[in-house]
Formats: structure tokens, C-alpha cells, sequence
């Protein structure tokens, strides 16, 4: 079974909406509307994992939860492959030489886990660059957003200031009006 049909089997998938047809891994959240690169970090996303995401606070609390122990067992699995492709190697430096036969059906499993091995670094390093895409798109959305939230508070406390020295009289005119004089004009404009 290949990469791409196991990742469209996720469980996530159905909290997501695909962006981009022909590139399955830029997602958008179902929740927030949040969009980002990566089925993995759609997942920290929606577990709130702490990091390099930012979580989705409209998640519920359920799908959370559910995300959460999919995301522990998947690191027990992987924990455990790990272990045993350890111990077959440590099993394999055990043999003696008399055992060849037995030795080159092992190699031969073991260069298509190598294989294997080597898609799934592949795919694992466009994802990298991928989550890294979308961390730094992440990063400049929050500068944005942080901005607009200095020049809204910017904006607000010049409009207070200047309320403030509007009802103490300052920064207008405080003279007040004296008495109306009536001009008279002759018949080439001059008052008399």
C-alpha cells in the first residue's frame, strides 16, 4: 500500500478540506478556517499540541481528545517498529557465517525496508519543507495581526488624548467672544 492512500485513510481528514487539488497536503481547518501544509500538523493544530502550531481553539473538545490518543498511539507504533528493526539488527550480528542461506533472504527484506526507508525520507523531507513553508507563512499572519493591533491601540489612545483635550479646553481656541461691533460703511467701503 502506498504513502499517499494510508495518509488519505487518516482520521483527520475528515476535519480538513483539501485547498489545492493537485497538492493533497495543503489543508484548510473545518473549525477555524486555519490553513496550513501537512496532515501531521493539521493534527497538532487540532490536538493543541504545544509548539509550532497554533492550536485551533474552536476545536471540539471530543475530536481533541480523539486527535490526541491517535497521535500517542502512532508514536507507540513507531516506537515500537523502531525497536524491533533494532533487534532484528542485533539478531543479525548474532549469526554465524554457516547460516548464510538464512542471512540473504534477511538482507533482501531488509534492502526493501531500505527502500521503503528511503521514499518515506523523501516524502518526510518535502513535508519538512512544507511545515516549514507554513510556519513562516504562520509567523508573518501574527506579525501582521500584531501590527494592526499596535496601530488599533495607537489609533485609540491619540482619539483619547485628544477627547481629553477637548473637555479641558485644551488645543482649542479658550478666548472667549467679546461684544458685536456694528460697522457702518460709506459708499466706498471704509467704516466710519
Amino acid at each position: 500500500m502506498g504513502r499517499r492512500s494510508r495518509t488519505l485513510k487518516d482520521i483527520a481528514w475528515k476535519y480538513c478540506s483539501k485547498i489545492d487539488d493537485n497538492n493533497s497536503s495543503h489543508i484548510l481547518c473545518n473549525f477555524c478556517g486555519h490553513t496550513m501544509w501537512g496532515i501531521t500538523r493539521f493534527k497538532e493544530h487540532l490536538a493543541q499540541k504545544k509548539g509550532d502550531v497554533i492550536a485551533c481553539d474552536k476545536c471540539p473538545s471530543n475530536v481533541r481528545s480523539d486527535i490526541q490518543h491517535h497521535l500517542i498511539d502512532k508514536t507507540r507504533v513507531r516506537e515500537m517498529n523502531q525497536r524491533l528493526k533494532r533487534q532484528k539488527l542485533e539478531d543479525l550480528k548474532k549469526t554465524t557465517s554457516e547460516e548464510v542461506p538464512q542471512l540473504t533472504s534477511q538482507i533482501n527484506e531488509e534492502n526493501e525496508e531500505a527502500i521503503d526507508e528511503e521514499e518515506e525520507r523523501v516524502l518526510l523531507e518535502k513535508a519538512m519543507k512544507a511545515s516549514l513553508s507554513s510556519h513562516e507563512e504562520e509567523k508573518i499572519k501574527m506579525k501582521k495581526l500584531e501590527d494592526e493591533f499596535k496601530a488599533a491601540c495607537q489609533e485609540s489612545a491619540c482619539y483619547y488624548r485628544e477627547m481629553e483635550m477637548w473637555k479641558s479646553g485644551e488645543g482649542c481656541s479658550n478666548i472667549e467672544a467679546g461684544d458685536v461691533i456694528d460697522l457702518c460703511y460709506d459708499s466706498d467701503g471704509f467704516s466710519i
